[in-house]
C-alpha cells in the first residue's frame, strides 16, 4: 500500500476525534506486504501528527529514503521515497543489485527530474485531476507541482507515471466531471 501525500487539508481545523478516527482508518488498511507514505505539501503543517498517525497506522515514511523490498525473488524492487529531488543519485545506488525501482512523490511535476534515471514506475498524486474537467480541455485547475501533469497516466521515456486523483478537493468544495480515485496497480 502506498500513500503519494495529503492526508491532511492545511485550512480544516482537526478536532482529536477526528485524528483518532484517521488513526483508526491507517491501522485498519490491510496490507500484503508493507505500507509507506510520503509527505504532501499540506502534510508539512501537520507534520508531528502526520508522522504520528502514519506510525500508529502501520506506514513506512519515506523521507527522501529508500528501501529495497523483498518478495518471492532474491532480486528486491527499490522503492524511494521523494519529497526533494537533491539526492536522486544517492537513493538510487545500493550494495545489492535491484532490477526495478518505484519513486513515490506528492508533486507529479517532479517526474521530468526522474525520467533519465533509473526509475521504472513513479506513484504521484497531487494533481486533484485538475478538480474540474472538461471533455475537450482535461483539468481546469493546475496546481502548483501538478500544472504539467495531471492526468491517470504518462509515459516518460522508459518510465511510467501514475497519478490519483485522490479524495479530496481544494479550494472549490467540490468536483465536476472529475471522479475521485483510490487506485488499485497490480505488479506482474
Amino acid at each position: 500500500v502506498v500513500f503519494t501525500g495529503d492526508l491532511f487539508h492545511k485550512d480544516f481545523k482537526y478536532k482529536d476525534t477526528d485524528l483518532e478516527n484517521l488513526k483508526d482508518f491507517l491501522k485498519d488498511i490491510n496490507a500484503t506486504l508493507y505500507k509507506y507514505a510520503v509527505i504532501g505539501d499540506n502534510d508539512e503543517s501537520f507534520l508531528d501528527q502526520y508522522k504520528d498517525l502514519l506510525y500508529e497506522g502501520d506506514f513506512i515514511l519515506l523521507d527522501n529514503n529508500n528501501t529495497l523490498l523483498f518478495y518471492k525473488s532474491e532480486i528486491p524492487v527499490n522503492i524511494i521515497g521523494l519529497n526533494k529531488l537533491d539526492n536522486i543519485e544517492d537513493l538510487l545506488k545500493s550494495d545489492i543489485e535491484y532490477k526495478y525501482s518505484i519513486a513515490l512523490m506528492h508533486m507529479p511535476d517532479n517526474a521530468d527530474e526522474l525520467k533519465n534515471h533509473n526509475v521504472s514506475l513513479i506513484l504521484s498524486g497531487h494533481s486533484l485531476g485538475g478538480i474540474i474537467k472538461t471533455p475537450f480541455s482535461g483539468g481546469l485547475i493546475k496546481k502548483d507541482g501538478a500544472s504539467k501533469y495531471i492526468d491517470n497516466y504518462y509515459e516518460l521515456d522508459n518510465t511510467k507515471l501514475y497519478i490519483s486523483n485522490g479524495l479530496g478537493y481544494e479550494g472549490f468544495q467540490f468536483r465536476l466531471l472529475n471522479v475521485p480515485s483510490i487506485n488499485v496497480y497490480r505488479f506482474k
